[in-house]
């Protein structure tokens, strides 16, 4: 009962620190994994869960020692004959060795998950997304007069290039029912689609494979001209000759292929390019978004001079705009904030763990203090010691590696099963990881080993 009591109590004090390091640390949090969570303790509810939770945790913790020690008897204790068996050393093994394995699995993890973000920011996304202004066009009676606004940006220097359309890389994208040329009479097939306006190609610096852009030279254009991607001319069967296909969309319009661009992306890297039919908008009524291509230098004047000609032309409407580099990458917010989580969570592991090493070196180091006083006698250095005593946790460290190997392959090869587009997992995260722990073991086990040589050895023998 004694040992199960201080056990509990020390649980209890552990849930009032707790208390206060969560309520601290809370905000953090929340900005960390993007929540809004609170710490409420006036709910009786959650007061009785957390009670609960921290007697079992000092009972279950507390058990093995309580009921070990207190099964030996007097005589024996007294009389010397009491030595920690193999079972005891062998639990205390297992709970380091559990703990390292957790910190292999979540150091590899994080260097997964910041590999893929790094794949995902660095990778050719097939158009040039940088120095980009989407603005909304939300009221009906600015997308009628569009033309206006996009003549009066045009004449600024720093504006490169204007254009407008259904929606941009990253939104919502819509599909179309089309009759391709080659299909049975009636076959329908289902296909993405955007309405641009002339210049959307040259705006987003899209590789024109083969054919020519829309142009204001040609004004059947609006009506009888489409552009796809490489993914639709597979899809269609157009591989041995794209231009001049015929396309019918309904009642309302049909005409040809006049170009080919390379494969770019609409969406995220979570899909796969899906095959895509670009046509200019009959009504300028389908255009949602100006899209505005900036140069280099005076981003901020330029903004501000774009800003007075849109007021210029919308007075009753407010400016507001986004950068298309920042929205696109918002699509990976998700993935952002599980790389957070998962390079906090790994420190606190090996925290944990290291922890855990640090007790099991104290306890070596103090029931071997006779060992290290005699080998010191007979000539042994400290190094020689400190190697002897980290002999047995390399090991630990080794096998920990093994079992989280196999594991965070296995769950970050899923999590990468998410992305079309992904990195794979080199066999260098697996041996950083290795080094990582084993660094910071050593580092751990080193302290106390250092203090265990150090002593002298007349001390270490004085109790024979």
């Amino acid at each position: 009962m004694q040992f199960l009591g201080e056990s509990v109590l020390i649980s209890v004090i552990a849930l009032i620190l707790s208390l206060g390091v969560t309520q601290l640390l809370l905000p953090l949090f929340n900005s960390l994994s993007g929540k809004h969570l609170i710490l409420d303790i006036s709910q009786s509810l959650f007061v009785i869960e957390i009670l609960c939770i921290t007697i079992v945790v000092g009972l279950v913790s507390g058990s093995y020692p309580s009921f070990f020690l207190s099964s030996f008897t007097p005589n024996t204790v007294l009389q010397g004959k009491f030595r920690s068996g193999p079972t005891g050393a062998l639990i205390r093994k297992g709970l380091v060795l559990v703990q390292f394995t957790v910190s292999g699995i979540f150091i590899i993890g994080t260097l997964v998950v910041n590999r893929q973000m790094n794949f995902i920011q660095n990778k050719n996304l097939g158009f040039d997304k940088e120095r980009i202004l989407v603005i909304p066009l939300g009221d009906p009676r600015a997308r009628q007069i569009y033309l206006t606004c996009k003549q009066q940006l045009l004449e600024i220097p720093d504006v490169i290039s204007v254009t407008a359309a259904l929606t941009v890389p990253g939104g919502l994208i819509n599909n179309v029912i089309i009759e391709p040329e080659g299909r049975p009479e009636g076959e329908e097939v289902m296909i993405d689609q955007i309405l641009v306006d002339h210049d959307f190609i040259s705006t987003f610096r899209i590789n024109l494979l083969k054919g020519r852009d829309f142009s204001l030279g040609f004004p059947a254009d609006t009506m009888t001209a489409f552009i796809i991607n490489e993914s639709a001319v597979s899809y269609l069967g157009w591989d041995d000759q794209p231009f001049g296909k015929r396309i019918k969309i309904g009642d309302w319009k049909q005409g040809k292929v006049i170009g080919v661009v390379e494969n770019f992306h609409t969406k995220s890297l979570h899909q796969r390019i899906e095959p895509l039919l670009l046509h200019i908008a009959t009504n300028p009524d389908s255009y949602h978004y100006f899209i505005i291509r900036i140069g280099e230098r005076n981003i901020e004047k330029t903004i501000e001079v774009i800003e007075e000609r849109w007021y210029r032309v919308y007075p009753q409407d407010p400016f507001v705009y986004s950068f298309l580099s920042q929205d696109f990458d918002s699509l990976y917010r998700h993935e952002e904030l599980r790389g957070r989580i998962f390079t906090s969570f790994s420190f606190l592991a090996i925290f944990i763990a290291c922890l855990g090493l640090f007790g099991l070196a104290s306890y070596t180091a103090e029931v071997r203090t006779k060992e290290i006083g005699i080998r010191k006698v007979f000539g042994a250095t400290i190094i020689s010691v400190i190697l002897r005593l980290s002999r047995e946790f390399t090991w630990l460290i080794v096998i920990a590696n093994i079992i989280a190997w196999p594991v965070a392959y296995f769950i970050m090869k899923n999590w990468l099963k998410n992305f079309a587009y992904r990195t794979g997992i080199p066999l260098w995260i697996y041996v950083l990881a290795y080094g990582i722990s084993s660094v910071i073991a050593l580092l751990t086990v080193s302290f106390q080993s250092f203090r265990a040589a150090g002593r002298n050895p007349a001390d270490s023998l004085r109790y024979e």
